[in-house]
């Protein structure tokens, strides 16, 4: 390695030719050295060797010696660091080929955005199964660049794919349109709803018509609000936790009432059967049903006494329920019977699982009058 001034001076042969052999060392070597030559020349590129393994090239323009590029002599690479190769100066820079990152980012300064941007009806493309956004743990946004709506789809909107939103760390995923603004979704239809959960795409919810919306199971329609507010049912409802009938169409409510202080609420409704008796004689017929709604029952019974000549008093046990101490002893019944010229009729007797036969003067019967007699009676009573 070499540097000269490049001036062939007057002198003997063998200096002469040492000179020039200098001369040739110099050009063979670009001018290598640990400084600049000492005598420069507008265009002449050297090579600062001061580093063994990371030479520096330059090029004196005249006045100023201006890097080139750094050459590693031990991996065997250049590095150019002319501005003209940071795309700084190149009003139309293109690639000859496909940019390697090399494991590093393309990164802006001071805060700078970075666009990319198509020419004319050109789209970004980005060939990846897998596009993250965000720095690092900040919230990350996605919006249009004006008042222009954004637009998710896939393969150009036909129907081969899915979009789904999933959180990764049992996140809830929150769709808020701002002010006023409202999520629009399409209507559906009973075997493709609109809102539907994974794996069971035709129950769901969607919404037939104008002000209407409607839910469905298994592709056939369960229940649908109407535009005036009612509630149509496809099939029954069960309160309290009962489980709804499979048999026709009704209302079931819990086997053990849960009773309500409201006095406008329906709290029970069951049906049933009763069975009459009498303590002292054993009754020859004891028929009986009963309808419960709310707290009001009412009791059907059809009932003959033996043949008997007992003085006790001709009731009747087993109620359904327990009178409820309002019943004031006179709930009463409406009462055919076979038995004697004076009516009889059947009261309910209050805070009692027990009924009594009276006369119209509400003196109570014994049994030796109702001897083979015969009762069809109804009667209401509340408990």
């Amino acid at each position: 390695m070499a540097q000269h001034d490049y001036i062939i001076s007057n002198q003997g042969f063998p200096a002469t030719r040492a000179d020039i052999n200098n001369v040739l060392n110099s050009i063979a070597t670009l001018n290598s050295g640990t400084s600049a030559p000492a005598t420069q020349y507008a265009g002449q590129m050297w090579i600062d060797t001061t580093t063994a393994t990371n030479w520096i090239l330059y090029i004196y323009d005249g006045a100023d010696n201006i890097q080139i590029a750094t050459i590693n002599t031990s991996t065997n690479t250049v590095n150019f660091t002319d501005s003209a190769l940071d795309v700084l100066t190149d009003t139309t820079p293109q690639l000859g080929g496909n940019l390697d990152v090399n494991g590093n980012s393309i990164v802006s300064t001071s805060n700078a955005n970075i666009t990319l941007a198509p020419n004319g009806t050109g789209d970004v493309v980005l060939s990846a199964d897998t596009v993250k956004i965000g720095d690092a743990n900040a919230n990350a946004t996605i919006t249009t660049d004006g008042t222009g709506d954004l637009i998710l789809n896939t393969n150009s909107g036909s129907s081969s794919g899915s979009i789904t939103i999933a959180d990764g760390a049992n996140g809830a995923i929150t769709i808020a349109g701002n002010g006023t603004g409202q999520i629009i979704v399409n209507a559906g239809a009973v075997g493709t709803p609109t809102i539907a959960p994974t794996g069971d795409t035709n129950t769901g919810i969607f919404f037939p018509s104008a002000d209407t919306i409607a839910f469905t199971e298994g592709g056939a329609e369960a229940m649908r609000i109407n535009s005036d507010g009612n509630v149509a049912l496809a099939k029954n409802i069960g309160l309290g936790g009962a489980t709804p009938t499979t048999v026709g169409t009704g209302i079931t409510f819990p086997a053990t009432q849960s009773a309500s202080t409201d006095a406008n609420t329906l709290d029970d409704y069951e049906e049933g059967s009763w069975t009459p008796a009498n303590a002292t004689v054993t009754l020859t017929q004891a028929v009986g049903s009963y309808t419960k709604i709310g707290n009001t029952i009412l009791l059907r019974g059809q009932i003959t006494y033996p043949v008997n000549a007992s003085g006790a008093v001709a009731t009747l046990t087993g109620l359904p329920f327990v009178a409820g101490a309002n019943n004031d002893n006179y709930s009463g019944a409406v009462c055919v019977t076979n038995n004697g010229t004076d009516n009889r009729y059947i009261v309910v007797y209050a805070g009692t699982s027990s009924m009594l036969v009276r006369d119209n003067a509400n003196n109570d019967i014994v049994l030796s009058s109702v001897s083979n007699a015969f009762f069809n009676f109804m009667s209401i009573y509340n408990i």
